[in-house]
């Protein structure tokens, strides 16, 4: 029988802090910028359309069953709206 591989050390807090290094802050507001704009442009339409090929009835049930009352109002403010949250 082989012998099994060593596992590597774990990474502490410190080394982690140091190997993390976050782009400046108007890259990350740039980067915000352009995960919004694909949002409005890409996700909503595709999440629609996915939507729109399900049972609507499924959809609502499944939705009442397992997604609380104020994720519902949250998403729903974040404009997924009627007919799949109808509250």
């Amino acid at each position: 029988m082989k012998p099994k591989p060593a596992k590597p050390a774990p990474v502490g807090a410190a080394e982690a802090r140091r190997a993390f290094k976050p782009p400046g802050a108007s890259r990350q507001i740039g980067f915000h910028q352009l995960l919004v704009a694909a949002r409005k442009k890409y996700f909503m339409d595709a999440l629609s359309d996915a939507l729109a090929t399900l049972d609507q009835n499924t959809v609502k049930t499944q939705i009442a069953k397992y997604v609380p009352a104020d994720v519902q109002k949250l998403l729903a403010a974040a404009g997924l709206r009627s007919p799949w949250l109808n509250r």
